[in-house]
């Protein structure tokens, strides 16, 4: 899953997302786990945010998450927000604390804690991979 996450985000579109006057491209780079203290398994994410104005790549920024695969639930998400430039609704897999907030967020270099986080997949097939993925490692954590 390591490799599956990046490579199915850089075939994702560029998204739009209301009263933003710029189209939006979240690549994940890369996407970890390790071992907590306790046993549990840590996910962490490390995206980048491609801002085009007119076509043209006008900024970037990062994204960074850290959470406990057994505080969250792991769903399908389906953005009510944002949508591809050919004005499908933006999908992937979302990722929502059990008991808010639990996820470390570092936006460009900010920290933060945050009550979910998501990864756009908008491929159905790779998005279907990854949320399965992820839910089976949730289990086999849960299960210890």
């Amino acid at each position: 899953m390591s490799q599956d996450v990046p490579t199915a985000t850089s075939a994702n579109p560029k998204y739009r997302s209301p009263g933003k006057n710029a189209a939006t491209r979240w690549l994940t780079r890369t996407i970890a786990f390790s071992q907590s203290q306790g046993g549990g398994v840590i996910v962490s994410t490390d995206e980048d945010i491609e801002d085009y104005r007119n076509g043209s790549l006008s900024s970037r920024g990062t994204h960074e998450a850290t959470f406990a695969i057994d505080d969250v639930t792991v769903s399908p998400e389906t953005s009510d927000q944002d949508t591809t430039e050919s004005g499908e609704k933006a999908m992937g897999v979302i990722f929502r604390c059990v008991a808010a907030p639990c996820i470390e967020a570092v936006w460009d270099g900010k920290k933060s804690m945050s009550a979910w986080t998501d990864i756009y997949v908008q491929d159905a097939k790779s998005r279907e991979q990854i949320l399965a993925a992820f839910r089976a490692l949730q289990k086999r954590a849960s299960s210890k």
